[in-house]
C-alpha cells in the first residue's frame, strides 16, 4: 500500500477523524493536570479546526497565484494530518517534560523543522509539486495556521490555556 492509497483511503479517513476529537480532549485535560489552567473548550472546539481551514484555504489561494493546480480536498487533508501528528507530539513532549525530563524545550525546537520537512514530503508526494514550490507552500502552510487560529481566537474572544 502507498502513500496515495493510504491519502486516498476512506476508512484512514473515517479514522482519523473520529480520533481528532479525543485526541483534543487528551490535550485539555493534559493541560489541566500539568498546568492547572483550568481548559476553556470553545477554544480546543475552534480554534485548532479554524487553523486548519484558515490554513488550507490560505495555500490553496496561493496555490492559485503560484499556477498550481492543487486541489482543495488535498491541500485540506495534508494540513489536517500534520496537525494531527503535531498535536500527539504537543502530548507527548509536555508528557516527557513534566513527568521524565525538565528539558530546556529542545522537543518544541524540532516542531517547526520537522513540520516544514512533513508537509514538504506531503505537497512534493501528493500533489507533485516540486521541492521549491512544496517548501514554499509548507511553510506558508504552517504560518498561516497560526495566524488564523490567533485571529480567531482574538475576534471571537476566546482565551488561550494558560492566559
Amino acid at each position: 500500500m502507498t502513500v496515495n492509497d493510504i491519502f486516498n483511503s476512506r476508512k484512514f479517513w473515517i479514522i482519523l477523524v473520529l480520533l481528532y476529537p479525543p485526541l483534543l480532549v487528551l490535550t485539555a485535560w493534559k493541560d489541566f493536570i500539568y498546568t492547572g489552567d483550568e481548559p476553556n473548550i470553545l477554544f480546543y472546539a475552534t480554534v485548532p479546526e479554524v487553523g486548519i481551514l484558515g490554513s488550507s484555504f490560505f495555500i490553496f489561494l496561493l496555490a492559485f497565484v503560484i499556477r498550481r493546480g492543487i486541489a482543495f480536498i488535498d491541500i485540506l487533508k495534508i494540513v489536517f494530518i500534520t496537525e494531527f501528528i503535531f498535536q500527539v507530539w504537543e502530548n507527548l513532549s509536555k508528557i516527557v517534560y513534566y513527568e521524565l525530563w525538565k528539558y530546556p524545550g529542545i522537543l518544541w525546537f524540532l516542531v517547526f523543522p520537522l513540520n516544514l520537512a512533513l508537509v514538504s514530503w506531503l505537497f512534493r508526494r501528493i500533489c507533485r509539486t516540486s521541492w521549491v514550490v512544496a517548501i514554499l507552500l509548507a511553510f506558508f502552510a504552517l504560518i498561516s495556521g497560526m495566524i488564523a487560529g490567533m485571529l480567531f481566537a482574538s475576534i471571537a474572544g476566546i482565551s488561550t490555556p494558560g492566559s
